[in-house]
């Protein structure tokens, strides 16, 4: 299973170096969002370290916003390869001889920020021609369709291919959360709701508190809770945490649909191990169903335990779900 990969995209230099002491032992990778610097400098990386870390100076050509030149911005990842960065973001475009030889990987990237593109496997030759350890494309879902289009094809990808390949937006926000189940080197995080250099992102503590990224492992069964708006986190919390309660082997993740009958298919045909898939709050009356809950949690109790019971014929304990929602 992957791990998670936390983003940092400050803009004080000050900041920046306080977050990589505050979290270079508590994640495995940590990536350097450079080009989201005020002042732009790389910054020195603490020896006594256990997370990898990543250095990322994107251009805007490719949706980042470093503001000099081309050969200004190389001269910052050359910086950061020399600074001991475990991982250096390259371009698709940028030939590899630009970087000096190092013990320091590449993960080739390419991004397409408006469009779900049907080339993908011949985007990703590209990216292996141009040399690297790792290959990143990150695409734009904006139907169902391109979704179901976007996980099959990252299925049939060769078991030991090392790569992060995702969804952007809404409905391609699954693709995140999925990563593991996807054989993605890491999981992108960000610190906090708003932090987002990037449409989907999710939140360190959605991963750990609410997914439980990092706790899965082959055994783990996906169950979905769909919608055509996201579904309540608090009853996707839940549920999970029944999962780990009753040590059942199981995930429950969200995933905003505009088509469920094309979702339906592919999970029917995946080799990934889905067990259930529960339309949340469907058509006119998601908004009703999330307001009614937020004022009666024992509404939310109840169906949580009914969605729960009908995944794993276990009846839970609703003093066990009360408990979960006082501790909330």
């Amino acid at each position: 299973m992957s791990s998670l990969c936390l983003t940092l995209a400050e803009h004080s230099a000050t900041s920046l170096n306080k977050k990589i002491v505050r979290y270079c032992n508590q994640l495995d990778l940590i990536e350097i969002r450079l080009d989201h610097l005020d002042d732009v400098e790389v910054p020195a990386l603490p020896a006594a370290r256990t997370a990898q870390f990543i250095a990322t100076c994107r251009p805007p050509r490719q949706g980042g916003e470093f503001g000099g030149t081309e050969t200004e911005r190389l001269a910052v990842l050359k910086l950061a390869v020399e600074a001991g960065f475990d991982w250096i973001d390259l371009e698709h475009d940028v030939p590899l001889a630009e970087l000096p030889a190092s013990s320091t990987r590449i993960v080739r990237s390419r991004h397409f920020f408006n469009s779900c593109p049907f080339e993908l496997n011949e985007i990703l030759t590209e990216l292996a021609e141009a040399g690297g350890d790792a290959y990143k494309i990150a695409v734009r879902i904006s139907t169902t369709s391109e979704l179901v289009r976007l996980l099959s094809w990252v299925e049939r990808l060769p078991a030991g291919l090392p790569r992060v390949m995702l969804g952007m937006g809404e409905l391609g926000q699954v693709s995140r959360i999925m990563g593991p189940f996807l054989q993605n080197l890491w999981t992108y995080v960000i610190e906090a709701a708003g932090d987002e250099v990037a449409p989907g992102q999710f939140s360190l503590q959605e991963a750990q508190q609410v997914y439980r990224v990092g706790g899965w492992d082959a055994l783990t069964h996906l169950f979905l809770l769909v919608g055509t708006r996201a579904p309540s986190l608090d009853r996707v919390r839940l549920l999970n945490l029944l999962f780990e309660h009753y040590e059942y082997a199981g995930v429950t993740l969200p995933c905003v649909v505009d088509d469920l009958a094309t979702l339906e298919e592919y999970v029917a045909q995946s080799s990934l191990p889905f067990r259930g898939i529960a339309s949340c709050d469907l058509l006119e009356t998601s908004s009703r169903v999330d307001s009614v809950e937020e004022q009666n949690p024992e509404v939310l109790m109840e169906g949580v335990a009914e969605q729960f019971c009908q995944w794993t014929d276990i009846d839970p304990d609703r003093e066990v779900i009360r408990g979960y929602l006082g501790g909330k």
